[in-house]
């Protein structure tokens, strides 16, 4: 019941990296006895880091430019002086 509660509100919460992540990083805070506050850093930096990776694929993709364009193929002598 407890479990079903969770995975609902994070749902919710539309925190769906932290979902998946819960229940294995429970098992390493357990068999590392580590204490609640590390376990909850854990998620969250699971969860920040999911967020960042994702904003830089969605800013990419909107962006429209070709995966080919990169500054290492950027023409500097274009640049006005």
């Amino acid at each position: 019941m407890l479990k079903t509660n969770i995975e609902a509100g994070l749902k919710a919460l539309h925190l769906s990296l932290m979902k998946e992540v819960y229940q294995p990083l429970a098992s390493r805070a357990m068999s590392e006895a580590v204490p609640y506050e590390q376990y909850l850093y854990w998620l969250i930096e699971q969860e920040q880091e999911n967020r960042r990776i994702k904003r830089i694929e969605r800013r990419l993709e909107e962006s429209k430019l070709p995966q080919s364009k990169t500054l290492e193929c950027f023409d500097t002598s274009r640049l006005s002086p």
